[in-house]
C-alpha cells in the first residue's frame, strides 16, 4: 500500500486499486477502483506514489501514470499519460524488484542496481547532472558497482510526496547488500545521520 496526500492505492490479488482525489490523472474515488490498462493483462507486484503521479511493478517491468511534465513518467517523454506506460531506459531488459516514487521523480532496483528519472534539481537522480530525465538513467558514484537492494526515497509529506517508505526527506537512501544504510544526502542535525559534505555521484548535501 501506498499512500500520498490525496490519494491511497494497493495492491490485491495481482491488481492496483486507488481511491480518493488527485486530479484529473486520478478522477474521485470513494472507494477502491481497479486501475486498468495494461495491467489487465499483467499481473502487479507492488505500487509507489509520488506527487500526483504513480508507479508500479507488473511482472517484473516498470509502468507509470498520472502527471509527466517533468519525466517522472519514464515513457521518453515529457507528457501526462491517465493510463499506466511502460518505462524503459536503463531499466530496459532488465528485471526490477523495487520501486520507490518521490514528489517528482521516481526510482527503481533492477538486477541489483538503481536507476532513477524525473525532475533531477539538487542532483536527486544521482547520475551526475541536475538535469530532468524522461527515462531511466542508472545511478552512478559510490552504487555504480555496488549491489543494491531497497531504495526508499525520502520525501517533504507537507507537498504531497510518498508515504509508503521512509520519513526522510530530500532524496533517497539505498540499502546496499552486505553493508549499512547509506545516507547519500545526510540530515545534519539529526543523531546517528551522517552528513556527507562532498557530492557524490551527482548528489550533493545541500547544507554543505
Amino acid at each position: 500500500m501506498s499512500a500520498q496526500i490525496y490519494i491511497t492505492c494497493a495492491v490485491a490479488a495481482g491488481d492496483v486499486y486507488c481511491w480518493g482525489n488527485a486530479g484529473l490523472e486520478f478522477p474521485l474515488r470513494r472507494t477502491p477502483t481497479r486501475v486498468g490498462g495494461v495491467f489487465d493483462h499483467l499481473t502487479v507486484s507492488k505500487v509507489s506514489l509520488g506527487h500526483f503521479f504513480a508507479c508500479a511493478i507488473a511482472e517484473g517491468e516498470v509502468y507509470c501514470w498520472g502527471r509527466g511534465a517533468q519525466g517522472q513518467l519514464g515513457h521518453g517523454v515529457f507528457t501526462d499519460s491517465v493510463l499506466p506506460v511502460k518505462v524503459g531506459g536503463a531499466l530496459a531488459g532488465k528485471t526490477v524488484t523495487e520501486i520507490a516514487a518521490g514528489r517528482d521523480y521516481a526510482c527503481a532496483i533492477a538486477d541489483a542496481r538503481a536507476s532513477c528519472w524525473g525532475a533531477g534539481d539538487g542532483g536527486k537522480l544521482g547520475d551526475g547532472s541536475i538535469r530532468n530525465r524522461a527515462s531511466p538513467v542508472a545511478v552512478g558514484g559510490l552504487l555504480a558497482d555496488v549491489d543494491v537492494s531497497h531504495i526508499p526515497i525520502g520525501s517533504d509529506l507537507r507537498d504531497g510526496g510518498d508515504r509508503s517508505d521512509s520519513p526522510h526527506r530530500g532524496g533517497w537512501r539505498p540499502r546496499m547488500r552486505g553493508g549499512p544504510v547509506h545516507e547519500l544526502l545526510g540530515r545534519p542535525h539529526e543523531p546517528g545521520h551522517r552528513r556527507i559534505r562532498g557530492p557524490i555521484g551527482g548528489c550533493a548535501d545541500p547544507h554543505g
